[in-house]
């Protein structure tokens, strides 16, 4: 075999090694990070933009309300998610928070992305932050019945 005594390395392999990592860490970061943006304009065009509830608080359908900012990768990838619902039984509408502060108060959102779902003008669920479609069909199934 070979000898580990013989083997000496210096501050210099260290320094190296150090740099190839971070430049592999930055790439490897930078490739995930541009693969994963979500643009809301793109993925949700069956949501209607909503400012006022009068519309919807007589409606027996369950409806849902998705409260997001323009500028929120996490708001995007929520639509994204609730885009790819196979489970479609309710209404989807979105309000931009920074656009109907009004309604964003009314409901008492804290942070978003936030969805509400509603019947007959009445809230029966809240969905706060980032959840997954599978989560999400299953809180649909769950609320139809």
């Amino acid at each position: 075999m070979f000898d580990l005594k013989k083997i000496r390395f210096k501050t210099w392999h260290f320094v190296v090694l150090f740099v190839l990592f971070f430049i592999l860490v930055n790439i490897i970061g930078l490739i995930s990070i541009s693969g994963n943006s979500y643009s809301i304009e793109n993925e949700i065009a069956q949501i209607e933009e909503i400012y006022d509830l009068s519309e919807i608080e007589n409606s027996a359908e369950i409806v849902s309300i998705i409260f997001y900012k323009e500028d929120s990768n996490i708001c995007g990838k929520m639509m994204h998610n609730i885009n790819q619902l196979t489970n479609k039984n309710s209404k989807f509408y979105r309000s931009e928070v920074n656009k109907n502060s009004e309604l964003y108060k009314k409901h008492n959102i804290s942070g978003v992305p936030c969805t509400l779902i509603l019947k007959n003008g009445e809230e029966i669920s809240r969905i706060m932050g980032l959840v997954p479609t599978s989560n999400m069909e299953i809180i649909y199934s769950r609320i139809a019945k």
